[in-house]
């Protein structure tokens, strides 16, 4: 199975959650001023401090947050798996239209029918 960070293209994106898990692994816990001041796209961190601020000034209970995060991790796999099914719908017409071996279209087709299983699995 891929891991979270796998379902993002933005590699600063990717930078921050890898900084998080390693400060977590050492320290225990996420230092924020030192994250925000990794983050050089500004509406990137501009998102990531309303995200902490909202946290802060919501008092929810660990298991609430647990949800939020958990919801949050299905929508961001659910993306991903929609954005590699448009990229196939596509790669599958451009296999029609140019009339490519229809061993391509098969295995296109397949890996879409693999896609929409796994997005549908997501509860």
């Amino acid at each position: 199975t891929k891991k979270m960070l796998d379902f993002f293209t933005d590699l600063e994106v990717k930078m921050i959650g890898l900084e998080m898990i390693s400060q977590c692994q050492q320290m225990g816990k996420v230092d924020l001023p030192s994250l925000l001041e990794k983050i050089t796209n500004e509406d990137l961190k501009q998102v990531f401090r309303r995200g902490v601020l909202d946290k802060e000034s919501q008092n929810l209970s660990e298991s609430e947050w647990r949800r939020v995060f958990e919801d949050g991790r299905k929508r961001i796999h659910r993306n991903y798996l929609e954005s590699i099914e448009k990229s196939l719908l596509l790669q599958i017409k451009s296999c029609e239209e140019k009339g490519l071996k229809e061993s391509d279209k098969v295995n296109l087709l397949s890996r879409y029918q693999q896609v929409v299983k796994q997005k549908q699995e997501i509860k």
